[in-house]
């Protein structure tokens, strides 16, 4: 039997890893099992925009960055500027439909979903591969257009922050 083991923000990531190695080894019910499994991978999106959260960007990117070591990589974050204003004109709700149209403009532009994630509050990040330089720069105007083509009738500004990756033994956290 398994006591509740909870962090301080209220995650159960230490339940959650010993549910998962129950459904490797089997269960006595397939269902329950499946269910327990699902209930782990929808806690690693984040709740309001459906895409990928902090902890689960974070290793999707350590895995991509520390395996294709023949690729360069940089990871970018970015958040809305003056998002608390637009909060307190136009309230919470529309806050959170421009937290969802960015979440959206990530979908859009990214082939994959494991590449961006809401970090937390307006932030997020993505990781990606370049040649040059000026490949990061494209990409951050190009995702830059997808967030400002909204019918929200808001200007979304953004503000972004490229981090080159040298050393791939640096915590993803830490990039």
């Amino acid at each position: 039997k398994f006591s509740p083991i909870r962090w301080f923000d209220n995650k159960d990531a230490i339940l959650v890893t010993l549910l998962e190695i129950v459904g490797v080894f089997g269960y006595e019910d397939d269902n329950t099992a499946a269910k327990l499994y699902s209930g782990n991978v929808e806690r690693q999106n984040d709740a309001l925009t459906g895409i990928l959260n902090y902890s689960k960007f974070c290793a999707s990117a350590e895995n991509a960055i520390r395996y294709n070591k023949d690729k360069n990589y940089a990871i970018v974050t970015f958040d809305i500027d003056k998002f608390k204003s637009i909060n307190d004109q136009y309230g919470m709700s529309v806050g959170d439909m421009i937290l969802k149209h960015i979440a959206n403009a990530l979908k859009a532009f990214f082939e994959y979903d494991e590449n961006y994630a809401r970090l937390h509050s307006d932030v997020f990040a993505f990781y990606m591969e370049y040649e040059k330089r000026g490949d990061i720069i494209r990409a951050i105007e190009k995702v830059r257009r997808h967030i400002a083509n909204s019918d929200l009738n808001i200007d979304i500004k953004t503000s972004f922050g490229i981090y080159l990756v040298e050393d791939r033994h640096v915590p993803i956290n830490l990039m």
